[in-house]
């Protein structure tokens, strides 16, 4: 039997971003561009599961007959961290490429990503890199605009895969196989795309239908 509780008063969740940057033009209308953004999240959502109701916080009751009871709290943090290079170059007023690419890390322990996690278990609370961490990002893009009032787009990305933890099913439930490794410690294979659009402009009066 399985109780809800809450850990201390649930606050709003928040989270202070900034980014600074600067882009400079060099010979034959190369632009480079160079920005790193920074963010840290606090007062994030967790919930955590214990069967061994000692735990709990003090303070808190349960229901009589509960065995197990899931906890509430708003203790969560998270960071998230990057650096972009970008790099831009017209090849007269019809082409134009750009490229970039990104260097990143996000950091936390929230429910978000690790789901229900055992309060018992000292890595349900371990500040580590989040399920949706990237580091490696590249961005191509090829625009043209044609005549006839035709464009045609490309955009070529590259992604690190997403990390996952390496679970095991015992007694009935799946937990982290330690044999293998830890919270978020296995990455899964980059993810590549390719994505062309076509399209044609409709001038009407001064509007425009494409």
């Amino acid at each position: 039997n399985y109780d809800y509780v809450v850990d201390g008063n649930l606050k709003s969740p928040y989270k202070d971003s900034w980014t600074v940057g600067f882009e400079q033009e060099l010979p034959w209308s190369v632009r480079v561009g160079l920005s790193h953004t920074q963010w840290e999240g606090r007062d994030q959502l967790r919930t955590t599961l214990t069967t061994d109701l000692s735990e709990l916080p003090p303070g808190v009751t349960v229901d009589p007959a509960a065995t197990a009871a899931i906890i509430l709290d708003t203790k969560g943090k998270s960071d998230y961290t990057d650096v972009k290079l970008s790099i831009r170059k017209p090849f007269s007023h019809r082409f134009e490429l750009i490229g970039s690419y990104t260097r990143s890390r996000v950091r936390g322990y929230s429910s978000d990503d690790f789901g229900l996690e055992n309060r018992g278990d000292a890595r349900a609370l371990k500040f580590t890199r989040l399920a949706y961490d990237r580091p490696d990002i590249v961005n191509l893009s090829a625009f043209g605009n044609l005549p006839l009032g035709l464009e045609l787009t490309g955009i070529l990305r590259y992604e690190s895969g997403r990390l996952y933890s390496p679970m095991t099913v015992v007694g009935g439930q799946s937990i982290i196989d330690q044999s293998i490794g830890d919270r978020n410690s296995e990455r899964m294979p980059p993810v590549r795309s390719l994505d062309l659009s076509f399209s044609k402009r409709f001038e009407m009066g001064r509007s425009q239908m494409k």
